[in-house]
C-alpha cells in the first residue's frame, strides 16, 4: 500500500525531482495508459529510486492527483493568458479561450490520459469540481468587467454554464478525426458565442 509519509519540496533541487517524477508519469501515462501506471514504473521512466518516489507519493493515486493539480495551474494561466489578450472583447475571448483549450488538450503531456482514467473516479470526479468552481470564478470576473449592469447573482450561473459549454464540447472535438476538428471547433465557438450572447442582452 502507500507510505505514511510524504514530504513537499522546499529546496529548487528537490522541486526539480518531484516534477520530473511528474513528467514521467504524464509520459507513462500517454504511452501506456493507466494500467502501466505504478510508483516502480513511474520511478523506471523516472531514472530515479523507487524510494525517491515514495518521498513524494505513496501510491499511483496520489500520482494522478499531483499531475491533475498540476494540470489545473498550468491550465489556468494558459485560460488567463487568452482571456487577456481579447482585450475585454467577450466574442473574441470565447473564440482565444475555446481555441487555447483545445491546444492544452492536444499537447500537454499526460492531460488527456488522465481524464480518460474511468478507474479513479473519485479522483477525477472531485478535482474536476474543484476546476469548475475556479473556472466560474475567473469568468464570473469577467463578466462582471465587461458587462457591468448584468445581475451581479446571475453571474456565477451565467458562467458556470459558460465553463461546462466549453468543457463538455472542446475534449469531443478534439479527440475525434483530425480533418474534422476545426470544423467542430468552430461549432463550439459558435454554440458558446449564442449562449453569451443570449445572456448578456447582445
Amino acid at each position: 500500500m502507500g507510505r505514511a509519509r510524504t514530504r513537499e519540496p522546499v529546496q529548487e533541487r528537490a522541486r526539480r525531482r518531484r516534477e520530473s517524477i511528474l513528467d514521467a508519469t504524464a509520459r507513462l501515462l500517454d504511452r501506456e495508459g493507466y494500467g502501466a501506471l505504478t510508483t516502480n514504473a513511474v520511478a523506471r521512466e523516472a531514472q530515479a529510486a523507487i524510494g525517491t518516489v515514495y518521498e513524494y507519493f505513496p501510491n499511483r493515486e496520489a500520482l494522478l492527483a499531483a499531475l491533475l493539480a498540476r494540470h489545473g495551474e498550468r491550465l489556468g494561466e494558459v485560460i488567463d493568458r487568452a482571456i487577456a489578450g481579447a482585450s475585454g472583447d467577450p466574442i473574441a475571448t470565447g473564440d482565444r479561450v475555446v481555441d487555447a483549450f483545445a491546444r492544452f488538450w492536444l499537447e500537454e503531456p499526460g492531460y488527456r490520459s488522465a481524464w480518460a482514467v474511468s478507474q479513479v473516479s473519485g479522483v477525477l470526479l472531485e478535482t474536476g469540481a474543484a476546476w469548475a468552481d475556479a473556472f466560474t470564478d475567473r469568468v464570473a470576473a469577467l463578466i462582471a468587467s465587461i458587462a457591468p449592469s448584468f445581475p451581479a447573482r446571475e453571474r456565477r450561473r451565467v458562467a458556470h454554464t459558460a465553463v461546462h459549454l466549453v468543457s463538455g464540447l472542446v475534449g469531443p472535438a478534439v479527440s475525434g478525426p483530425r480533418a474534422q476538428r476545426r470544423a467542430r471547433l468552430d461549432e463550439a465557438k459558435l454554440a458558446l458565442r449564442a449562449y453569451v450572447l443570449a445572456r448578456l442582452g447582445g
